[in-house]
C-alpha cells in the first residue's frame, strides 16, 4: 500500500507539471498596426445617400471604444464559467532521522509522505462564483451604457453634420444677394442715386457673413471629425456626403412620463444600481468567509529504526473564536450603505437635471414654432409684395435687395433655432437614457436593455 502511496503521490506531481499552461508571444508591430488601421478605416461614400441607420450600424460593428469594453466583458465572462475552485491539496515528503537508536531492525534514516485536503463548510465558493458572474453582468452593462452614450453622440454629430450645411447654403445664397446689393449701389453712386455710406455697410454685410461662414465650416469640420471617430472611419468619408434629412417631432409626452423613463432608463442610476448589487453581493462573499475549512490529511510514515509502517488520517478545523472576517463584514456593510446613498444622491441630481432640461426643451420648443409658423411666413411674404411693387415702381431695387437678405438671415436664424432645439432634445434623452424623437424605425428597440431593465 504505501509503494502505491507513493506512486500516486509521484503520479501526482508529474500530472502537475504537465497541466500547467505555457506562455505564447503575441506580436506588437506598430507600424504593421498602423497600417491595418489605416487600411480598415476606408469606407466608400459614393452611392446611395447615407442613412442614420448606416451611422448607427458602423458605428455598433467599428467602434474601437465598444470593442475595447466587448473584450473587457469576454474576459470575465470567461472567468464567470469557471467554477471556484476547491484549495489545493498539500504534499509533504521528507526524510525522517534517528540517532543513538542502539539495536535496531531498519534504517535510521525512514521517508514520510503525506496529503492533506481543504474542504470550505460555508458557501463561500458559491458566493464567489455569484460575484464573478455579477462583474460579468457589469461588463455587459457598461457596454450597453457606452453604446447609449455614443449613439447620443452619433445622433448630435448626424444633426449638426446636416444642418451645418444647410447654413452653408443659406450663406451662399445670402453671399450672392450681398454681391448683388453691392454692384448695384457701385451703379448707383455713378448716377449720383447712392452714397458711398450705403455701399460701405453692403461692404462690412459681406464681411460679417464671412466671419459667419467660417464659423459654420468649423461646425462641420467638426461634425465630421466627430462622425469618422465614432464609425472609426477617415474623416474624408464626410466631406461630400449626402446625408438623409431628418426633421424634428415634437415630444408630446408629459414630464412626468419622461421622468417615469428616466428613472427606468437613465444611464448614470443604470450604473449606481448595478455598483450596489456588486457591495450586496461582495457582503454575502464575506459573511460567507467567517465560516471555517475543514482540513483533511492523510500520510504515511516508516518507524525510524523500525520495521512498522503508520499511516495517519487527521481531520482538523479552525475554530472561529477570535478572527471571525469581522473588520471586512464591518467595511462590506458599510459600502453597500454607501451605494445606496450614492444611488440616492444622482437619483436626485437626475429628476432636477431633467426639469431643467424639459424646460429648456420647451421653451427652445416655442421659439422655434414663433420663427416657423410667425415669423418666416410674414418675411417671405414681404419678399413676395416688394418684388410686386419693385415691378410697379413703389420701391427701388436697393431696398427690394435689403427686404431678400431680412429674408435670407431669417432663414439663417430658423436653422440656428432648429440646432438650438436639437439640442434641447438630445440632452433631455441622455438624462431620459432613450430617444425621444425617432430617427429610424428601429429606435429605441436597436438599443439593448440595461441591468436595470434586465433584471425587471
Amino acid at each position: 500500500m504505501n509503494n502505491l502511496f507513493r506512486g500516486g503521490v509521484g503520479f501526482s506531481i508529474i500530472l502537475l507539471f504537465v497541466s500547467c499552461q505555457s506562455y505564447t508571444p503575441m506580436a506588437f508591430e506598430p507600424k504593421e498596426i498602423l497600417s491595418e488601421l489605416k487600411e480598415s478605416r476606408k469606407l466608400s461614400s459614393s452611392g446611395k445617400t447615407f442613412k442614420f441607420s448606416d451611422a448607427e450600424k458602423l458605428m455598433s460593428e467599428r467602434n474601437r471604444i465598444l470593442k475595447h469594453l466587448k473584450l473587457e466583458y469576454e474576459k470575465l465572462q470567461k472567468i464567470s464559467e469557471i467554477k471556484t475552485p476547491l484549495p489545493n491539496p498539500t504534499l509533504e515528503v521528507g526524510p525522517a532521522f534517528g540517532s543513538r537508536l542502539g539495536e535496531t531492525s531498519a534504517s535510521s534514516t525512514q521517508p514520510f509522505v503525506g496529503l492533506g485536503f481543504s474542504i470550505p463548510l460555508g458557501p463561500r465558493l458559491a458566493r464567489n462564483d455569484d460575484l464573478n458572474k455579477a462583474k460579468a453582468f457589469q461588463a455587459y452593462n457598461n457596454i450597453v451604457i457606452e453604446h447609449r452614450q455614443l449613439y447620443f453622440e452619433l445622433r448630435e454629430a448626424y444633426v449638426n453634420y446636416q444642418l451645418s450645411k444647410q447654413m452653408l447654403e443659406v450663406i451662399g445664397k445670402l453671399q450672392n444677394t450681398l454681391q448683388v446689393s453691392k454692384k448695384t449701389t457701385e451703379k448707383l453712386i455713378e448716377i449720383g442715386s447712392a452714397t458711398k455710406l450705403g455701399l460701405s455697410q453692403v461692404k462690412l454685410q459681406i464681411k460679417e457673413l464671412k466671419i459667419q461662414e467660417f464659423e459654420y465650416k468649423s461646425i462641420l469640420e467638426e461634425s465630421i471629425a466627430k462622425l469618422a471617430l465614432l464609425v472609426d472611419a477617415e474623416p474624408a468619408t464626410f466631406k461630400e456626403l449626402k446625408v438623409q434629412s431628418i426633421e424634428l417631432e415634437e415630444i408630446r409626452l408629459p414630464f412626468e412620463k419622461v421622468s417615469s423613463i428616466s428613472v427606468d432608463n437613465n444611464l448614470e442610476l443604470a450604473k449606481e444600481e448595478m455598483l450596489f448589487h456588486l457591495s450586496d453581493y461582495e457582503l454575502k462573499l464575506e459573511l460567507a468567509k467567517q465560516y471555517p475549512d475543514l482540513n483533511i490529511g492523510i500520510s504515511s510514515e516508516d518507524e525510524v529504526g523500525e520495521k512498522m509502517r503508520t499511516i495517519s488520517i487527521p481531520f482538523s478545523i479552525e475554530l472561529p473564536v477570535f478572527d471571525r472576517n469581522q473588520q471586512a463584514i464591518s467595511e462590506a456593510f458599510s459600502n453597500r450603505q454607501i451605494s445606496l446613498e450614492s444611488y440616492k444622491t444622482v437619483l436626485a441630481q437626475t429628476l432636477t437635471v431633467l426639469e431643467q432640461s424639459f424646460k429648456q426643451y420647451q421653451n427652445s420648443r416655442s421659439k422655434n414654432n414663433l420663427m416657423e409658423k410667425e415669423l418666416l411666413p410674414l418675411s417671405q411674404e414681404t419678399v413676395l409684395d416688394a418684388e410686386k411693387s419693385l415691378k410697379f415702381g413703389s420701391i427701388d431695387v436697393l431696398r427690394y435687395l435689403d427686404l431678400v437678405t431680412q429674408n435670407q438671415r431669417y432663414q439663417l436664424e430658423a436653422i440656428s433655432l432648429q440646432k438650438d432645439l436639437w439640442e434641447k432634445v438630445i440632452a433631455l434623452e441622455k438624462t431620459a437614457g432613450v430617444p425621444l424623437v425617432k430617427f429610424t424605425e428601429n429606435d429605441p428597440g436597436s438599443l439593448q436593455p440595461t441591468f436595470k431593465q434586465l433584471v425587471k
